[in-house]
Protein backbone atom coordinates (compact mmCIF):
# COMPACT_ATOMS: atom_id res chain seq x y z
CA UNK A 1 0.00 0.00 0.00
CA UNK A 2 1.24 3.47 -0.86
CA UNK A 3 2.11 5.72 2.10
CA UNK A 4 1.56 9.01 0.28
CA UNK A 5 -1.27 10.37 2.47
CA UNK A 6 -1.98 10.68 6.19
CA UNK A 7 -4.65 7.99 5.84
CA UNK A 8 -2.28 5.49 4.20
CA UNK A 9 0.80 6.42 6.27
CA UNK A 10 3.19 3.59 7.08
CA UNK A 11 2.88 2.56 10.71
CA UNK A 12 6.05 2.76 12.81
CA UNK A 13 6.31 0.92 16.12
CA UNK A 14 8.70 3.05 18.15
CA UNK A 15 11.04 1.42 20.62
CA UNK A 16 13.94 2.49 22.79
CA UNK A 17 16.26 0.90 20.20
CA UNK A 18 17.24 2.89 17.14
CA UNK A 19 15.68 1.80 13.85
CA UNK A 20 16.28 2.72 10.22
CA UNK A 21 13.85 2.79 7.28
CA UNK A 22 15.02 3.19 3.67
CA UNK A 23 12.93 4.38 0.74
CA UNK A 24 12.79 6.95 -2.05
CA UNK A 25 10.48 9.90 -2.61
CA UNK A 26 9.54 11.91 -5.70
CA UNK A 27 8.23 15.43 -6.28
CA UNK A 28 4.60 14.37 -6.71
CA UNK A 29 4.50 11.59 -4.09
CA UNK A 30 5.17 12.49 -0.45
CA UNK A 31 5.97 9.76 2.11
CA UNK A 32 4.12 9.69 5.44
CA UNK A 33 4.96 7.64 8.56
CA UNK A 34 2.64 7.35 11.55
CA UNK A 35 3.61 6.54 15.15
CA UNK A 36 1.98 6.63 18.56
CA UNK A 37 3.32 7.68 21.92
CA UNK A 38 1.53 6.17 24.90
CA UNK A 39 3.50 8.24 27.41
CA UNK A 40 5.34 11.56 27.65
CA UNK A 41 8.53 11.02 25.64
CA UNK A 42 11.15 12.37 23.28
CA UNK A 43 11.73 11.58 19.61
CA UNK A 44 14.88 12.06 17.55
CA UNK A 45 14.79 11.53 13.77
CA UNK A 46 17.56 11.90 11.19
CA UNK A 47 17.03 11.81 7.43
CA UNK A 48 20.37 10.95 5.82
CA UNK A 49 22.11 9.04 3.02
CA UNK A 50 20.29 11.38 0.67
CA UNK A 51 20.79 11.13 -3.08
CA UNK A 52 19.37 14.65 -3.44
CA UNK A 53 17.45 17.34 -1.60
CA UNK A 54 14.69 16.21 0.79
CA UNK A 55 12.77 17.74 3.71
CA UNK A 56 11.55 16.23 6.99
CA UNK A 57 8.53 17.40 9.00
CA UNK A 58 6.88 16.32 12.27
CA UNK A 59 3.09 16.61 12.14
CA UNK A 60 0.08 16.13 14.41
CA UNK A 61 -3.33 16.01 12.71
CA UNK A 62 -5.14 17.61 15.66
CA UNK A 63 -8.53 17.99 13.97
CA UNK A 64 -8.24 14.51 12.38
CA UNK A 65 -9.45 15.73 9.00
CA UNK A 66 -6.71 14.02 7.01
CA UNK A 67 -5.10 17.26 5.82
CA UNK A 68 -2.17 19.20 7.24
CA UNK A 69 -2.49 22.88 8.14
CA UNK A 70 0.53 25.04 8.95
CA UNK A 71 -0.35 25.04 12.66
CA UNK A 72 -0.19 21.21 12.70
CA UNK A 73 3.46 21.13 11.62
CA UNK A 74 5.39 20.81 14.87
CA UNK A 75 8.92 20.86 13.45
CA UNK A 76 10.61 21.23 10.06
CA UNK A 77 14.10 20.48 8.77
CA UNK A 78 14.69 21.72 5.22
CA UNK A 79 18.41 22.03 4.54
CA UNK A 80 19.42 22.60 0.94
CA UNK A 81 20.95 19.82 -1.15
CA UNK A 82 21.86 16.36 0.15
CA UNK A 83 22.53 17.59 3.69
CA UNK A 84 21.04 15.43 6.44
CA UNK A 85 17.80 16.60 8.04
CA UNK A 86 17.19 16.44 11.81
CA UNK A 87 13.96 16.74 13.81
CA UNK A 88 13.74 16.16 17.55
CA UNK A 89 10.99 16.96 20.01
CA UNK A 90 9.58 16.21 23.43
CA UNK A 91 5.99 15.06 22.91
CA UNK A 92 2.86 14.35 24.89
CA UNK A 93 0.98 11.07 24.40
CA UNK A 94 -0.76 10.97 21.03
CA UNK A 95 -0.58 10.11 17.34
CA UNK A 96 2.03 11.83 15.18
CA UNK A 97 3.30 11.73 11.60
CA UNK A 98 6.63 12.20 9.85
CA UNK A 99 6.54 13.57 6.32
CA UNK A 100 9.38 13.17 3.82
CA UNK A 101 9.19 15.32 0.68
CA UNK A 102 11.34 16.53 -2.20
CA UNK A 103 11.11 18.88 -5.17
CA UNK A 104 13.30 16.62 -7.29
CA UNK A 105 12.32 13.77 -9.59
CA UNK A 106 13.45 11.15 -7.07
CA UNK A 107 15.52 11.11 -3.89
CA UNK A 108 16.67 8.05 -1.96
CA UNK A 109 16.88 8.36 1.82
CA UNK A 110 17.33 6.60 5.16
CA UNK A 111 15.06 7.59 8.05
CA UNK A 112 16.64 6.91 11.44
CA UNK A 113 14.45 7.03 14.56
CA UNK A 114 15.05 6.73 18.28
CA UNK A 115 12.76 7.45 21.22
CA UNK A 116 12.87 7.81 24.98
CA UNK A 117 9.68 6.86 26.83
CA UNK A 118 8.13 7.74 30.18
CA UNK A 119 9.99 11.02 30.53
CA UNK A 120 9.56 12.76 33.86
CA UNK A 121 9.11 16.49 34.23
CA UNK A 122 12.17 17.91 35.94
CA UNK A 123 12.64 20.95 38.17
CA UNK A 124 16.13 22.42 38.23
CA UNK A 125 17.24 24.29 41.36
CA UNK A 126 20.23 26.48 42.17
CA UNK A 127 21.37 27.56 45.64
CA UNK A 128 23.11 30.90 45.17
CA UNK A 129 24.50 30.84 48.70
CA UNK A 130 26.22 27.44 48.49
CA UNK A 131 26.62 27.08 44.70
CA UNK A 132 24.80 23.75 44.77
CA UNK A 133 22.61 22.70 41.83
CA UNK A 134 20.00 19.97 41.92
CA UNK A 135 17.22 18.40 39.87
CA UNK A 136 13.89 17.17 41.19
CA UNK A 137 12.64 14.26 39.07
CA UNK A 138 8.85 14.47 39.19
CA UNK A 139 6.08 11.89 38.91
CA UNK A 140 2.98 13.94 38.18
CA UNK A 141 3.06 16.46 41.06
CA UNK A 142 5.12 14.30 43.43
CA UNK A 143 8.91 14.37 43.81
CA UNK A 144 10.24 10.96 42.78
CA UNK A 145 13.90 11.67 43.51
CA UNK A 146 16.51 14.43 43.69
CA UNK A 147 19.86 14.48 41.91
CA UNK A 148 22.72 16.87 42.66
CA UNK A 149 24.67 18.34 39.73
CA UNK A 150 28.16 19.83 39.68
CA UNK A 151 28.59 22.69 42.16
CA UNK A 152 29.20 26.18 40.74
CA UNK A 153 30.33 28.58 43.50
CA UNK A 154 29.45 32.27 43.49
CA UNK A 155 26.45 34.27 42.35
CA UNK A 156 27.64 35.41 38.92
CA UNK A 157 26.47 32.31 37.03
CA UNK A 158 22.67 31.90 36.78
CA UNK A 159 20.70 28.93 35.45
CA UNK A 160 18.37 30.42 32.83
CA UNK A 161 16.63 27.45 31.25
CA UNK A 162 16.67 23.80 30.25
CA UNK A 163 16.15 22.12 26.86
CA UNK A 164 17.69 19.50 24.58
CA UNK A 165 20.33 21.55 22.73
CA UNK A 166 22.15 18.73 20.92
CA UNK A 167 19.28 16.36 20.05
CA UNK A 168 20.41 13.40 22.13
CA UNK A 169 17.14 13.10 24.09
CA UNK A 170 18.78 14.58 27.19
CA UNK A 171 17.80 17.82 28.90
CA UNK A 172 20.67 20.33 28.89
CA UNK A 173 21.16 23.46 31.03
CA UNK A 174 21.79 27.00 29.77
CA UNK A 175 23.72 29.43 31.99
CA UNK A 176 24.39 33.18 31.90
CA UNK A 177 27.12 35.04 33.76
CA UNK A 178 25.83 38.54 34.47
CA UNK A 179 29.28 39.76 35.54
CA UNK A 180 31.20 38.74 32.41
CA UNK A 181 28.37 38.44 29.87
CA UNK A 182 29.32 34.85 29.09
CA UNK A 183 26.64 32.32 28.11
CA UNK A 184 27.14 28.57 28.15
CA UNK A 185 25.29 25.27 27.82
CA UNK A 186 25.93 22.18 29.90
CA UNK A 187 25.36 19.20 27.58
CA UNK A 188 24.01 16.50 29.89
CA UNK A 189 23.91 12.71 29.87
CA UNK A 190 21.67 11.18 32.56
CA UNK A 191 22.21 14.16 34.91
CA UNK A 192 25.99 14.07 34.38
CA UNK A 193 27.78 16.88 32.51
CA UNK A 194 29.27 15.51 29.29
CA UNK A 195 30.67 18.82 28.07
CA UNK A 196 30.15 22.59 28.12
CA UNK A 197 29.63 24.79 25.07
CA UNK A 198 30.03 28.57 25.16
CA UNK A 199 27.61 30.72 23.16
CA UNK A 200 28.04 34.29 21.94
CA UNK A 201 28.97 36.70 24.73
CA UNK A 202 26.43 39.44 25.62
CA UNK A 203 28.11 41.98 27.94
CA UNK A 204 26.23 43.90 30.60
CA UNK A 205 23.24 43.15 32.77
CA UNK A 206 20.52 44.77 30.64
CA UNK A 207 19.79 41.67 28.57
CA UNK A 208 18.36 38.66 30.46
CA UNK A 209 17.80 35.14 29.17
CA UNK A 210 14.15 34.36 29.95
CA UNK A 211 13.60 30.90 28.48
CA UNK A 212 14.43 28.32 25.82
CA UNK A 213 12.08 26.64 23.33
CA UNK A 214 11.73 25.93 19.61
CA UNK A 215 10.26 29.14 18.17
CA UNK A 216 10.58 28.38 14.45
CA UNK A 217 9.81 24.63 14.28
CA UNK A 218 13.23 23.50 13.11
CA UNK A 219 13.78 21.13 16.04
CA UNK A 220 16.37 23.46 17.61
CA UNK A 221 16.23 24.98 21.11
CA UNK A 222 16.04 28.76 20.69
CA UNK A 223 16.70 31.41 23.36
CA UNK A 224 14.36 34.28 24.31
CA UNK A 225 15.86 37.46 25.79
CA UNK A 226 14.41 40.55 27.48
CA UNK A 227 16.11 43.91 27.97
CA UNK A 228 14.70 45.46 31.13
CA UNK A 229 16.22 48.87 30.36
CA UNK A 230 14.94 49.35 26.80
CA UNK A 231 11.93 47.01 26.96
CA UNK A 232 13.14 45.10 23.89
CA UNK A 233 12.43 41.37 23.52
CA UNK A 234 14.25 39.10 21.11
CA UNK A 235 14.74 35.46 20.14
CA UNK A 236 18.02 33.83 19.17
CA UNK A 237 17.15 31.24 16.50
CA UNK A 238 19.72 28.51 17.03
CA UNK A 239 21.26 25.76 14.92
CA UNK A 240 23.34 23.23 16.86
CA UNK A 241 24.38 25.77 19.51
CA UNK A 242 25.19 28.42 16.88
CA UNK A 243 23.08 31.58 16.47
CA UNK A 244 21.57 31.57 12.97
CA UNK A 245 19.60 34.80 13.35
CA UNK A 246 17.82 37.04 15.84
CA UNK A 247 14.16 38.05 15.72
CA UNK A 248 12.76 40.99 17.69
CA UNK A 249 9.33 40.68 19.29
CA UNK A 250 6.99 43.48 20.38
CA UNK A 251 8.62 45.94 22.78
CA UNK A 252 7.25 46.11 26.35
CA UNK A 253 8.54 49.22 28.13
CA UNK A 254 9.36 49.34 31.83
CA UNK A 255 10.46 46.79 34.37
CA UNK A 256 7.06 45.84 35.81
CA UNK A 257 6.35 43.07 33.30
CA UNK A 258 8.65 40.03 33.44
CA UNK A 259 8.86 37.10 31.01
CA UNK A 260 8.48 34.01 33.22
CA UNK A 261 8.39 31.10 30.78
CA UNK A 262 7.82 29.83 27.25
CA UNK A 263 5.64 26.90 26.18
CA UNK A 264 2.67 26.01 23.96
CA UNK A 265 -0.36 27.20 25.96
CA UNK A 266 -3.10 26.69 23.36
CA UNK A 267 -1.90 23.46 21.69
CA UNK A 268 -1.38 25.03 18.26
CA UNK A 269 2.22 23.87 17.96
CA UNK A 270 3.57 27.41 18.55
CA UNK A 271 5.74 28.55 21.44
CA UNK A 272 3.92 31.13 23.58
CA UNK A 273 5.23 33.48 26.28
CA UNK A 274 3.91 33.86 29.84
CA UNK A 275 4.35 37.21 31.64
CA UNK A 276 3.93 38.39 35.23
CA UNK A 277 3.54 41.98 36.45
CA UNK A 278 4.97 42.13 39.97
CA UNK A 279 3.47 45.58 40.61
CA UNK A 280 -0.15 44.88 39.66
CA UNK A 281 -0.17 41.09 40.12
CA UNK A 282 -1.44 40.59 36.57
CA UNK A 283 -0.43 37.49 34.60
CA UNK A 284 -0.79 37.11 30.85
CA UNK A 285 0.15 34.87 27.92
CA UNK A 286 1.26 36.03 24.50
CA UNK A 287 -0.14 33.54 21.97
CA UNK A 288 2.48 33.45 19.23
CA UNK A 289 2.31 32.46 15.57
CA UNK A 290 5.66 32.31 13.74
CA UNK A 291 7.21 34.84 16.13
CA UNK A 292 4.27 37.23 15.73
CA UNK A 293 1.87 37.93 18.61
CA UNK A 294 -1.61 36.80 17.58
CA UNK A 295 -3.34 37.72 20.83
CA UNK A 296 -2.84 38.14 24.58
CA UNK A 297 -4.79 36.25 27.24
CA UNK A 298 -4.93 37.37 30.87
CA UNK A 299 -4.78 34.73 33.60
CA UNK A 300 -5.94 34.92 37.21
CA UNK A 301 -4.42 37.87 39.06
CA UNK A 302 -2.06 37.05 41.96
CA UNK A 303 -1.44 40.18 44.02
CA UNK A 304 1.84 40.94 45.78
CA UNK A 305 5.46 40.13 45.11
CA UNK A 306 5.80 37.06 47.33
CA UNK A 307 4.62 34.61 44.68
CA UNK A 308 6.96 34.09 41.70
CA UNK A 309 6.36 32.05 38.54
CA UNK A 310 9.33 29.70 38.29
CA UNK A 311 8.54 27.51 35.31
CA UNK A 312 6.02 26.02 32.90
CA UNK A 313 5.62 22.39 31.87
CA UNK A 314 3.07 19.60 31.59
CA UNK A 315 3.22 18.22 35.13
CA UNK A 316 0.33 15.74 34.91
CA UNK A 317 0.78 14.61 31.28
CA UNK A 318 -2.66 15.78 30.15
CA UNK A 319 -1.29 17.69 27.17
CA UNK A 320 -1.78 21.07 28.87
CA UNK A 321 0.94 23.51 29.97
CA UNK A 322 0.95 24.00 33.74
CA UNK A 323 2.55 26.80 35.79
CA UNK A 324 4.76 26.31 38.84
CA UNK A 325 4.88 29.02 41.52
CA UNK A 326 7.19 29.61 44.48
CA UNK A 327 6.53 31.84 47.49
CA UNK A 328 9.86 33.15 48.74
CA UNK A 329 8.33 34.40 52.00
CA UNK A 330 6.55 31.24 53.12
Amino acid sequence: MSNNTLETAKEISLSSSAQTLTDSVSANLTDYYRFQLKSYGSLSTVLDRLSGDANLELIQDRDRNGTVSSSEILAISNNQGAISELVSAVLNPGTYYLRVSTSQDSTRYSLNLSAVFDLKTELTWRNYATGENAVWLMNNSAIESAVFLTKVPGTDWNIEGVADFNHDGQTDVIWRNYATGENAVWLMNNNAIESAVFLTKVPGTDWNIEGVADFNHDGQADVIWRNYVTGENAVWLMNNNVIESAVFLTKVAGTDWNIEGVADFNQDGQTDVIWRNYVTGENAVWLINNNVIESAVFLTKVAGTDWNIEGVADFNQDGQTDVIWRNYVT
